[in-house]
Formats: structure tokens, sequence, C-alpha cells
């Protein structure tokens, strides 16, 4: 784990609270976002809101949410944003055997890999309209623009599946993708 991993890691731990009942909680918010948990009417978020499995964040204009998971994972969501929690499964002890599946579904993010991330790389999956993203002990950033989708690596290397193909980006670099079909 690296140093940057590690400070988030012990901020998190210092913000602990039984929010973290499952996992996840919305850490902070700003403007309209809204929480739908399976399905379910959509509602407004409030700071500490647990984030359970089958989670849908969506954030308005000029609104943003910061989430936070038990294993320090961070995901910081722009406005006009729509991200899902598939599955978010952490066992402190056992935390290179818990595993990670989020959705970016419209909009934009920054993540910043956790425990889960730093101890299983292939425990991290991000998936998108046209890619499925997996990282190596990774910050990025992805924006979603109809069908074209634009990254940034900061820290690690991101991994980019397509159906046409693999695309790997280290940190300092980034990626463009004009559509799901394009190489």
């Amino acid at each position: 784990m690296n140093i940057f991993s590690l400070s988030i890691l012990m901020m998190l731990l210092s913000t602990a609270s039984s929010a973290w009942a499952k996992g996840g909680y919305i850490y902070e918010h700003a403007g309209d976002v809204k929480v739908a948990v399976a399905g379910g009417t959509p509602r407004a978020a409030t700071d500490s809101l647990p984030l359970d499995d089958n989670t849908i964040v969506t954030t308005g204009d000029r609104s943003r949410a910061i989430l936070k998971f038990e294993d320090g994972q961070l995901v910081i969501l722009r406005s006009n944003t729509s991200f899902k929690i598939n599955k978010y499964d952490f066992d402190i002890d056992r935390a290179e055997k818990s595993h990670i599946f989020f959705s970016l579904l419209k909009g934009g993010l920054r993540a910043v890999t956790g425990l889960i991330g730093d101890r299983n790389k292939s425990a991290f999956k991000m998936s998108t309209p046209g890619a499925t993203i997996g990282i190596r002990g990774t910050d990025f950033m992805l924006q979603l623009e109809g069908e074209a989708m634009y990254g940034q690596v900061t820290n690690g290397a991101v991994a980019m599946q397509t159906t046409t193909g693999l695309g790997l980006f280290s940190a300092g670099q980034s990626s463009f993708m004009p559509s799901p079909s394009a190489a």
C-alpha cells in the first residue's frame, strides 16, 4: 500500500460511523443529489446516508457527492452523473478476498482505490455503457459524453476492455473512446 492510500484509509477510519454498516456512505454532498435503492423511488441524499448494494446515486446540475467506503475507496461524483453500486463486499480480515463492482451510467467521476484494489487488483470492476474498467492501484477519472468516454489516470494504471480490445493506461496518460465499438 502506498503512502497516499494509507493516508486516505486513516482519514476514513477516523471519520467512521455506524453509517458504514454495509460498507459505504455519502460522506458529503452539495446540490441536488438523489439515492434510489434496488429500483425504488429516488429520495434526497443526506450526509452519512448508508449505501447498500443495488443503489444508484444521481447528481443534478451544479451538484456533487463524495462517497466513502470501508476499505478506503473514494468515489467523487460530478454534476449530472448517475452511478450504481452493484456489489460491494469487504471483509477487513480478508481484504484480498473482497470485491467491488460499480457502474458509471452517465456523467463523470474520480475514483481512488482502497484496500480491496490495493490487495487484489482484479477484485475491482467498473462498467460503463461502452467498456469495463479494471484498476492497478489507482486514482483515475472518467467522463461520459453521449457514446464517447474520456479517461485520465493520476496514479497507478487502468485497463479498459471494450468489445474491440484492451487498452492499458498509466499515470499521466489520458484516453478517449469515441464510441463503444471504437478501438
